[in-house]
């Protein structure tokens, strides 16, 4: 299973995103052995001056309840972007 979260910001409102965010992958992959996780960003901005950035993550179907809740919990602890937007992918 896949989890997608991406999110929007001008850079000089959030500092620390690329900081909090590797927290949070960091934290998730202790927290669920074997989940895979990656932080990617567009590589321009938008025409706001936003950046996209986006959390990647996968992990066994049987753990992904587990590993969304983390992403969830964690995220909601740290200095990142509030307008995160969740998507959710299997392998077909």
């Amino acid at each position: 299973m896949h989890l997608f979260v991406y999110y929007k910001f001008v850079p000089a409102m959030f500092p620390d995103v690329q900081a909090d965010a590797q927290t949070l992958i960091d934290q998730v992959k202790r927290a669920i052995p074997g989940a895979a996780a990656q932080l990617l960003r567009r590589p321009d901005v938008n025409d706001k001056g936003e950046h996209t950035w986006m959390e990647a993550y996968a992990c066994a179907p049987e753990q992904f309840d587990a590993l969304r809740a983390a992403v969830e919990q964690t995220a909601s602890q740290l200095a990142l972007p509030p307008n995160r937007h969740t998507e959710v992918f299997m392998a077909v």
